[in-house]
C-alpha cells in the first residue's frame, strides 16, 4: 500500500497528480496493491473528478470515499483508492463490524464511476495540470462556509 497525504486545502503538488506520477506509484506496488490519495475539493468536485478521471488512465479500479451527506454542500475531505484489482468492500464491511463507522465509506467502482460522470473530466499530465484552477472555487469560497 501506498498512502499519499501531501494536499492541503491551499498547497496541491500538481506534479502528484499526473498520470505518469501515478504510473510511478503503479510500478512500485505488488500487483494486489492498493494506492490511497487524501484529497480535498468543494462542491463542484472538480480536481475530484479529475483525479479521479487520471486514476482510471493508469489504475483498473478507482473508488471515492466521499461523505455522501455534504460533499455537494461544502468543501470536503475526500479518500481516493486505486487499484490494479476489484476491492472486496464487502469484506471490508465486516472486517469492521464493531468499530465506528468513518462518516465516509469507500463506493462501489459502478457508484463512483456514476457520481462523478456528469463532469468534464480532463486527465491530468506533466505537460497539462491546471491544479490551480480546478481548485479554484475552493480557494475563493473558503470564507463563505
Amino acid at each position: 500500500m501506498i498512502y499519499a497525504d501531501a494536499f492541503n486545502d491551499f498547497s496541491v503538488p500538481f506534479h502528484l497528480t499526473t498520470v505518469e506520477f501515478n504510473q510511478r506509484i503503479k510500478d512500485w506496488l505488488n500487483d494486489d496493491g492498493i494506492y490511497l490519495i487524501n484529497l480535498v475539493d468543494g462542491p463542484k468536485a472538480k480536481f475530484l473528478s479529475a483525479y479521479t478521471h487520471t486514476l482510471r488512465q493508469t489504475f483498473s479500479y478507482v473508488y471515492a470515499g466521499i461523505d455522501p451527506h455534504n460533499w455537494r454542500k461544502y468543501r470536503s475531505t475526500h479518500v481516493l483508492a486505486a487499484s490494479n484489482i476489484p476491492l472486496d468492500l464487502e469484506a471490508m464491511k465486516i472486517a469492521n463490524k464493531g468499530v465506528k463507522p468513518p462518516e465516509h465509506s469507500l463506493m462501489g467502482y459502478a457508484q463512483t464511476a456514476s457520481l462523478l460522470a456528469t463532469q468534464n473530466s480532463v486527465t491530468l499530465s506533466d505537460r497539462y495540470a491546471p491544479v490551480d484552477q480546478l481548485l479554484a472555487s475552493v480557494f475563493k469560497d473558503f470564507g463563505e462556509e
